[in-house]
């Protein structure tokens, strides 16, 4: 059982490295005659590889407010459709890829259920435009998570 506890807590070791940036070579891993692990190799100065991708990111309420993001400017309801939205970034996402899910703004609950799509804006190269739909297909305000990754 000691073996398979700690053959455990090694591969955990070498996969919070690699998720960290930290080149699994450098990381503690216990010897045979060692049962104790050390992550004294996983301190606040590892760094994040460059992946030559641009992160944008934005959380919006279901009225149309930004709550929180990353590069973005704006966020507006679609005056014209219920559920639709428009969010702006800082620069041309156009042929970036778009990831959007439901979720709620704060650190708690779960969204009410729905389907939400992402697409470019057609009028602006900077924005995003969500549509939100409630399970049965009507339309629906809903709050969201937007993550944008574009190239550098």
């Amino acid at each position: 059982m000691k073996k398979v506890i700690k053959n455990t807590l090694k591969s955990t070791l070498v996969v919070a490295a690699m998720i960290s940036g930290i080149s699994t070579a450098s990381a503690a891993v216990p010897n045979e005659g060692n049962n104790k692990l050390s992550i004294s190799s996983f301190t606040s100065k590892a760094k994040v590889p460059d992946l030559g991708v641009a992160h944008l990111s934005a959380v919006v309420s279901a009225s149309g407010k930004l709550v929180r993001g990353s590069g973005v400017k704006s966020s507006v309801p679609d005056q014209a459709f219920v559920g639709g939205y428009i969010v702006t970034f800082n620069r041309n996402v156009r042929n970036c890829t778009y990831v959007v899910s439901l979720g709620n703004t704060g650190s708690v609950g779960v969204p009410q259920p729905g389907v939400i799509s992402a697409t470019g804006a057609n009028i602006n190269p900077n924005g995003v435009y969500i549509h939100a739909n409630n399970t049965d297909g009507i339309p629906a305000d809903r709050p969201f998570h937007l993550n944008v990754f574009c190239h550098k």
